[in-house]
Protein backbone atom coordinates (compact mmCIF):
# COMPACT_ATOMS: atom_id res chain seq x y z
CA UNK A 1 0.00 0.00 0.00
CA UNK A 2 2.76 2.84 1.37
CA UNK A 3 4.61 1.65 -2.28
CA UNK A 4 1.62 2.41 -4.16
CA UNK A 5 0.73 5.67 -2.58
CA UNK A 6 4.85 6.97 -3.28
CA UNK A 7 3.75 6.16 -7.27
CA UNK A 8 0.59 8.05 -7.04
CA UNK A 9 2.53 10.91 -5.40
CA UNK A 10 5.31 11.20 -7.77
CA UNK A 11 3.07 11.10 -10.88
CA UNK A 12 2.21 15.19 -9.32
CA UNK A 13 5.89 16.26 -9.88
CA UNK A 14 6.39 18.83 -12.68
CA UNK A 15 2.87 18.64 -13.06
CA UNK A 16 2.81 22.74 -13.42
CA UNK A 17 -0.49 22.68 -10.49
CA UNK A 18 -1.22 24.39 -7.18
CA UNK A 19 -0.72 23.42 -4.07
CA UNK A 20 3.22 23.29 -4.40
CA UNK A 21 4.27 20.49 -2.83
CA UNK A 22 8.29 19.23 -2.57
CA UNK A 23 9.10 15.78 -2.49
CA UNK A 24 12.58 14.38 -1.49
CA UNK A 25 14.17 11.54 -2.81
CA UNK A 26 16.82 9.33 -1.68
CA UNK A 27 19.19 6.66 -4.30
CA UNK A 28 21.98 4.56 -3.75
CA UNK A 29 23.26 5.23 -7.52
CA UNK A 30 26.39 7.75 -7.36
CA UNK A 31 28.11 8.98 -10.26
CA UNK A 32 32.18 7.58 -10.54
CA UNK A 33 34.87 8.64 -13.34
CA UNK A 34 35.17 6.57 -15.90
CA UNK A 35 38.57 6.32 -17.41
CA UNK A 36 38.68 5.33 -21.54
CA UNK A 37 41.94 6.10 -23.77
CA UNK A 38 42.20 9.49 -23.97
CA UNK A 39 39.41 10.87 -22.05
CA UNK A 40 37.09 10.98 -18.48
CA UNK A 41 34.02 11.32 -17.80
CA UNK A 42 31.57 11.01 -15.06
CA UNK A 43 28.87 8.06 -15.19
CA UNK A 44 25.89 6.64 -13.04
CA UNK A 45 27.32 3.69 -11.26
CA UNK A 46 24.11 1.75 -12.62
CA UNK A 47 24.64 2.44 -16.36
CA UNK A 48 28.42 1.72 -16.19
CA UNK A 49 27.34 -2.04 -14.27
CA UNK A 50 23.68 -2.70 -15.01
CA UNK A 51 22.05 -2.46 -11.87
CA UNK A 52 18.89 -0.92 -10.68
CA UNK A 53 19.51 1.40 -7.90
CA UNK A 54 16.99 1.32 -4.63
CA UNK A 55 15.67 4.48 -3.41
CA UNK A 56 12.11 6.66 -4.11
CA UNK A 57 10.74 9.55 -1.96
CA UNK A 58 11.28 9.42 1.17
CA UNK A 59 9.42 12.79 2.80
CA UNK A 60 6.99 15.35 1.07
CA UNK A 61 6.92 18.84 2.29
CA UNK A 62 4.61 22.18 2.18
CA UNK A 63 7.61 24.46 1.49
CA UNK A 64 11.19 24.60 0.45
CA UNK A 65 12.60 25.78 3.68
CA UNK A 66 11.59 22.40 5.15
CA UNK A 67 12.43 20.25 2.53
CA UNK A 68 15.95 21.32 1.86
CA UNK A 69 16.83 21.29 5.93
CA UNK A 70 15.44 17.38 5.48
CA UNK A 71 17.98 16.92 2.49
CA UNK A 72 21.10 19.04 3.91
CA UNK A 73 20.50 17.08 7.05
CA UNK A 74 20.25 13.89 5.48
CA UNK A 75 23.55 14.48 3.42
CA UNK A 76 25.56 15.90 5.91
CA UNK A 77 24.42 12.52 8.85
CA UNK A 78 24.20 10.15 5.54
CA UNK A 79 21.39 8.59 7.43
CA UNK A 80 20.40 6.49 5.13
CA UNK A 81 22.50 3.57 2.99
CA UNK A 82 20.81 5.21 0.44
CA UNK A 83 21.12 8.67 -0.05
CA UNK A 84 24.27 8.74 -1.86
CA UNK A 85 21.76 11.21 -4.22
CA UNK A 86 19.27 13.26 -2.80
CA UNK A 87 17.13 15.12 -5.08
CA UNK A 88 14.28 17.55 -4.26
CA UNK A 89 11.59 18.10 -6.74
CA UNK A 90 8.88 19.61 -7.06
CA UNK A 91 5.14 20.45 -8.87
CA UNK A 92 6.19 23.41 -10.96
CA UNK A 93 9.44 22.83 -12.08
CA UNK A 94 10.36 19.23 -11.30
CA UNK A 95 13.83 18.97 -9.54
CA UNK A 96 15.02 22.05 -8.04
CA UNK A 97 17.97 20.42 -5.86
CA UNK A 98 20.50 17.59 -6.34
CA UNK A 99 22.93 16.07 -4.20
CA UNK A 100 25.38 14.09 -5.87
CA UNK A 101 28.42 11.40 -4.53
CA UNK A 102 31.13 11.36 -6.47
CA UNK A 103 33.99 8.71 -6.53
CA UNK A 104 37.07 8.95 -8.46
CA UNK A 105 38.97 5.41 -8.48
CA UNK A 106 42.28 6.85 -10.00
CA UNK A 107 42.73 8.76 -7.19
CA UNK A 108 40.42 6.98 -4.46
CA UNK A 109 38.36 9.84 -2.95
CA UNK A 110 35.06 10.28 -2.57
CA UNK A 111 33.08 13.78 -2.66
CA UNK A 112 29.97 15.17 -2.57
CA UNK A 113 28.61 18.06 -4.89
CA UNK A 114 25.15 19.69 -4.62
CA UNK A 115 23.37 22.18 -7.35
CA UNK A 116 19.99 24.54 -6.63
CA UNK A 117 17.90 26.10 -8.87
CA UNK A 118 14.54 27.26 -7.63
CA UNK A 119 14.19 30.71 -10.23
CA UNK A 120 11.22 29.18 -12.58
CA UNK A 121 9.45 27.78 -9.25
CA UNK A 122 9.96 31.34 -7.86
CA UNK A 123 8.09 33.37 -10.43
CA UNK A 124 5.42 31.02 -10.36
CA UNK A 125 4.87 30.12 -6.98
CA UNK A 126 3.37 32.67 -4.72
CA UNK A 127 3.88 30.74 -1.84
CA UNK A 128 7.12 29.85 -2.54
CA UNK A 129 7.77 33.79 -2.54
CA UNK A 130 6.55 34.11 0.27
CA UNK A 131 8.57 31.62 2.26
CA UNK A 132 11.85 33.02 0.84
CA UNK A 133 11.03 36.23 1.86
CA UNK A 134 10.53 35.41 5.56
CA UNK A 135 13.87 33.01 5.34
CA UNK A 136 16.01 36.22 4.34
Amino acid sequence: MRIQTKRIMTRFIGDGKLPNKFYVSVHEDYLFLEKEKDYEYWTWLSDAIDFKPKGGVVAVFDNYPEAINYAVNMASFNVDYQANTITIEDRITGELYNDTLYFNPQKATIHRDDHADTSFTAKHDPQFRLTQEVKQ
